[in-house]
């Protein structure tokens, strides 16, 4: 038997460690830690040691499918290829390339998602190319871009440890990001002050300096209240009105705000708040934040609430400072550079400007279509409505990570073809015409972009079960079956080509980023990467404020639906469970779908411990074991969404933010009961 070590990443939360896989005679016996990788600095979490467990689970799909009536049967590719381009063509030439959309996805590699927003574009002919970063942090890429010029990371992971002071607000950090969330407790042990603004008591709550318990949304509210109480006492950055634009509107905003009235609706008293800002402001200072804040119809608000903050004590462009949005998945910053968004090329130049378009075109040799395409939480209704007729979804489960799953489950059905790629079966397999067996991110090669905007390359160590092919592989045959013959390529020649059209990443070579990546922007072959964007002023110029106000939820409370229901995410599992689900030791720890609540609440409906209950939204409705709990909020109750056998969207609101086009997961009314059959 003979044993190999290769270096990789691993493919969960988007933190990017390095791992080293241990194989064993093409069998991986190990996912390791990577001592010689600075992201993580030779430690995993519990998903990264078992990362492992999912590559050879009972399962993996390894064979094309092919729909008959009621069943599947497995086919050769060159039969599954020659039906999906026939029906494809079928529906391009009855109502034309926007009846198709391309769904790709934050879980391949940047090279997989450059060809399949390429494949859109050049092939299909539409801009409908969109993936899973619409429903996590599109109002990060809108809020940032908006207020500072760059809808990515401020700072690094490492830059985290000179902060006096942290602002984690949205994000269960140690759960969610566990390897950057100990950059927050070296923080904090080296004097850091450490503030946490949510509804629940995280662990990371429980270690803080402040935690912030403010009621389920009201974010935006807290945040004017501290640049209220910032200006209010003169801690805000000297001359701030010559270094930013809009400042006079927003302070006469954020000047107006009652103190007592945002202790009401948050639910913190006004000495908290106060202390919070002061001590914000005796920077340098970071704000960190994931889903709690951008998974609202007003997202991109709360994105620019954040920014608004920063901006007012200096906190842009500093070491220690910044605003950092925590992304949850492997490579959902690639896959938004590489452009798999309707509206953005890659590089996040726009195809409804002409210039750039003309570029494009050049580029790629073949005229490109001039409108912006849709987002995918347009999808549901333009599917009903007739004009998506066929769908290509590329390693994403959207079944059960969308909002309102019913809804979208019927809207799916009145396809006329479907097609879906993935390395499981999934809710989302169960409705394809056509199913592809894709290789798992240990079985090829290339690159994922982390959190910080740190590309680092992802080697392949074991190859793909049965007939399984690479994503990119499967999009360049698919393409030629439609008649543009693309050439599989290897993954260092695809990533050379992207360079090529990517400013911010055209200083990169596989060489060149060894086992430590290089963040963008690195525009030539002698950059050293980039830290900490805009040292030397804004992406944009200068800063400018955002008018963010608290806007009121999509759906309130009643005496019908008297809960709000929050949805998120815990340490065992990652996304909808498709890769950790099939791990033995995150199916374990993960345990069953449960609900928490708060002992009030629980008493009053005569609930104990671990009782089966039934929640209901007005779309949906599913069960859940209870865990009663004085760390969430008494009018709240709390869902991970990652169960099969418990979907979360099964029962949120598919409310969207009028600018980015996100849902309001984190906010709606539910019911609770005892299950009677319980």
């Amino acid at each position: 038997m003979s044993t190999r070590f290769v270096p990789s990443l691993c493919a969960y939360c988007g933190t990017g460690c390095g791992v080293v896989y241990q194989v064993a005679d093409d069998v991986p016996v190990a996912a390791l830690p990577n001592p010689a990788c600075q992201v993580n600095r030779g430690r995993l979490c519990i998903k990264g040691w078992s990362l492992a467990e999912h590559l050879r689970a009972p399962g993996r799909l390894t064979t094309p499918l092919i729909r008959h009536g009621a069943d599947t049967v497995p086919a050769s590719w060159d039969k599954a290829l020659a039906l999906t381009a026939e029906r494809l063509r079928r529906v391009i030439d009855k109502s034309g390339p926007d009846a198709v959309m391309v769904l790709s996805s934050a879980r391949i590699t940047n090279e997989e998602n450059y060809l399949a927003q390429k494949f859109a574009r050049t092939v299909i002919g539409t801009n409908n190319v969109d993936h899973c970063a619409r429903l996590c942090h599109s109002a990060s890429v809108a809020g940032l871009a908006a207020t500072l010029g760059s809808g990515a990371m401020t700072n690094s992971m490492e830059d985290l440890e000179k902060s006096r002071c942290i602002l984690i607000i949205g994000s269960n950090t140690t759960e969610c990001h566990p390897l950057l969330a100990s950059r927050i407790l070296r923080a904090r042990a080296e004097g850091a002050a450490i503030l946490v603004a949510d509804p629940r008591t995280t662990q990371l709550a429980g270690m803080a300096t402040l935690h912030l318990r403010l009621a389920s949304g009201t974010d935006v509210a807290l945040l004017n209240a501290m640049c209220h109480v910032i200006l209010r006492d003169g801690l805000q950055v000297p001359d701030i009105a010559s270094k930013t634009e809009g400042f006079e509107e927003f302070s006469e905003m954020v000047k107006s705000v009652d103190l007592a009235e945002t202790s009401a609706l948050t639910g913190l008293p006004v000495a908290d708040i106060e202390r919070a800002a002061r001590l914000y402001a005796n920077g340098p200072s970071a704000i960190c934040y994931a889903m709690g804040i951008t998974q609202y119809a007003s997202g991109t608000d709360r994105v620019g609430a954040c920014a608004n903050l920063a901006l007012l004590c200096g906190n842009i462009g500093v070491p220690g400072g910044g605003v950092n949005p925590l992304r949850g998945q492997n490579n959902v910053q690639g896959a938004c550079d590489m452009g798999a968004l309707p509206d953005s090329y890659p590089g996040y130049v726009k195809v409804a400007d002409p210039k750039v378009r003309e570029a494009m075109a050049a580029a790629w040799g073949t005229p490109l279509p001039d409108r912006p395409g849709l987002k995918l939480t347009e999808l549901p209704e333009a599917m009903l409505d007739g004009r998506v007729k066929a769908l290509y979804v590329i390693g994403e489960n959207p079944l059960r990570s969308d909002p309102d799953i019913g809804h979208l489950a019927e809207a799916m059905k009145s396809l006329d073809f479907l097609v879906v790629q993935d390395i499981f079966h999934t809710a989302t397999t169960a409705l394809a015409d056509v199913t592809l067996p894709a290789a798992a991110s240990a079985e090829k090669d290339g690159t994922f972009t982390n959190t910080e905007r740190r590309c680092s390359r992802l080697r392949r160590a074991i190859p793909p079960p049965g007939d399984a092919l690479p994503d990119g592989d499967i999009i360049a045959l698919l393409a030629s079956a439609m008649g543009h013959p693309w050439k599989t390529r290897d993954a260092e020649a695809i990533f050379d080509e992207m360079r090529g059209v990517v400013p911010s990443y055209a200083g990169m070579t596989y060489e060149r980023l060894g086992i430590q990546g290089l963040q963008w922007p690195c525009p030539t072959p002698d950059h050293p990467g980039t830290p900490i964007l805009h040292v030397n002023g804004c992406t944009r110029g200068k800063g400018k404020f955002m008018l963010a106000r608290q806007m009121p939820p999509a759906e309130a409370v009643d005496d019908a639906y008297p809960f709000t229901l929050s949805t998120g995410r815990n340490f065992a599992h990652y996304h909808t469970a498709t890769m950790t689900g099939a791990s033995p030791t995150l199916a374990r720890e993960g345990g069953h779908v449960y609900v928490e609540m708060h002992p009030s609440d629980a008493q009053s409906l005569e609930i104990a411990q671990g009782m089966r209950v039934r929640i209901d939204s007005r779309r949906g409705a599913i069960h859940a074991y209870v865990r009663i709990t004085p760390g969430i909020r008494q009018g709240t109750v709390f869902v991970p969404f990652h169960y099969g056998e418990g979907p979360a969207n099964a029962l949120t609101i598919a409310s969207l933010d009028p600018v980015c086009g996100i849902p309001e997961f984190k906010r709606c009314a539910v019911r609770i009961a005892p299950d009677e059959a319980s």
